[in-house]
């Protein structure tokens, strides 16, 4: 019988941690939440019947998957999905403290809302709090000058009707600039929420929005812009060639797309990285970096 529960203790560990390092192919918002969800339900139905130790239970179920984690972390560099790794030493003992306190058939409702009540929480934390999370370690939002406008090269760029757009004479406008590029899959999925983004801030006189395309080796401007009439919106698009794209993402510090850029009307750049436009997420909000910087020369505008 004590052989039957050690197995049963030994799936529960490999089925917990399989699920929680496998659900990283998902994305880091549904990671956080399974993985928290998961080692908190494993806390809460520890069950006794499998002769181990609580705190041997704890362990043997928190080193394989915080090991694994940190150590992908650690060799890609991601430091920005630390939470994940570290919300299991949270809510584990926190299961297990519950199913302690309330291990009784009279508390069962007690314990079960609680239970309820947390995982609503772990919820919160991995679709509201990990966005923000992001948003503010992956994205650069800065009142220093980082490139300061009278060092800026006169870049130019080309329009849909091959006349040519300058970065000198935008000065004095705020300027969005969405760089991205024809096998950028991600770049055209954010389009629908950009041309939203440009629509709000069409009218006003104060503001250039452009979606910039960087040129493919072996890809002709014919073949760009007709790629570019063909997916059918409203903002306006800039054009590079293939020989200069790599001195434009020097210039501006980049080394992929999508990234959005965000120039102040001192042709300082004031924000580098993602589109962010979710209104649950507040940090490096896209409307709320272009209003902050209209509204300095008391041209806000509201977006709907």
């Amino acid at each position: 019988m004590k052989n039957k529960s050690s197995i049963i203790f030994l799936l529960v560990v490999i089925v917990i941690n399989g699920v929680s390092l496998l659900s990283g192919v998902l994305n880091w918002l549904n990671q956080f939440f399974i993985v928290g969800s998961l080692f908190f339900l494993s806390g809460l139905f520890f069950d006794k019947r499998w002769h181990i130790n609580k705190y041997l239970y704890a362990l043997f179920l928190l080193l394989p998957f915080i090991g694994v984690y940190s150590t992908f972390v650690l060799i890609k560099g991601f430091s920005h999905v630390y939470p994940i790794a570290f919300i299991p030493l949270l809510v584990l003992p926190l299961g297990m403290f519950l199913h302690e306190k309330f291990n009784t058939k009279t508390l069962t409702i007690k314990k079960y809302t609680i239970s309820v009540f947390v995982v609503g929480l772990i919820a919160v934390g991995g679709y509201i709090g990990m966005p923000n999370w992001l948003a503010f370690t992956l994205n650069k939002t800065s009142e220093k000058v980082v490139l300061p406008g009278d060092n800026l090269p006169d870049i130019k760029f080309t329009d849909i009707n091959d006349s040519t757009v300058r970065l000198k004479d935008l000065r004095g406008k705020v300027v969005v600039l969405d760089f991205w590029s024809t096998s950028c899959g991600s770049c055209y999925k954010k389009f629908p929420e950009f041309e939203k983004l440009y629509e709000s801030f069409k009218n006003n006189e104060h503001i250039r929005i452009y979606a910039v395309n960087l040129a493919l080796k072996n890809e002709t401007d014919e073949q760009i812009k007709e790629k570019t009439k063909a997916l059918g919106y409203s903002f306006p698009n800039l054009f590079t060639t293939f020989e200069n794209r790599n001195d434009i993402k020097n210039t501006f510090q980049f080394n992929t797309v999508p990234t959005l850029i965000i120039i102040d009307k001192n042709g300082r750049v004031y924000y580098r990285g993602n589109l962010i436009m979710s209104r649950l997420v507040v940090v490096n909000n896209a409307y709320e970096m272009i209003n902050k910087l209209l509204k300095k020369d008391e041209n806000k505008l509201n977006p709907k």
